[in-house]
C-alpha cells in the first residue's frame, strides 16, 4: 500500500501532536510505503524534525496558501 501525507502548515492538522503520531508509526509499518509532503515553510519543517519525522519532501507555497502549490506538487 502507498500513502501520501499532505501536511498544510495553515491547517489545524499541522500540529506537533499530529506530526508526532505520524513519526511514531513511520518505522513500525514497513508494509506501507509512506511519503510526507510538507506544504509550508521552515516553521513546519522544524516542527516535523523536532518530533523525529524525517525524509519528508518540502514544498514552499506562495502566500501561505497550499492551493498555489498544487502545480509544483505534480512535478514531485
Amino acid at each position: 500500500m502507498r500513502v501520501l501525507h499532505l501536511i498544510d502548515a495553515a491547517s489545524p492538522q499541522a500540529s506537533s501532536s499530529t506530526l508526532a503520531m505520524l513519526a511514531d508509526t513511520w518505522d513500525r509499518q514497513k508494509e506501507i510505503e509512506q511519503q510526507v509532503v510538507l506544504l509550508g515553510g521552515e516553521t513546519l519543517v522544524a516542527a516535523a524534525e523536532s518530533v523525529g519525522l524525517r525524509d519528508t519532501h518540502i514544498l514552499g507555497v506562495p502566500f501561505g496558501h497550499a492551493a498555489w502549490g498544487w502545480p509544483a506538487l505534480r512535478r514531485k
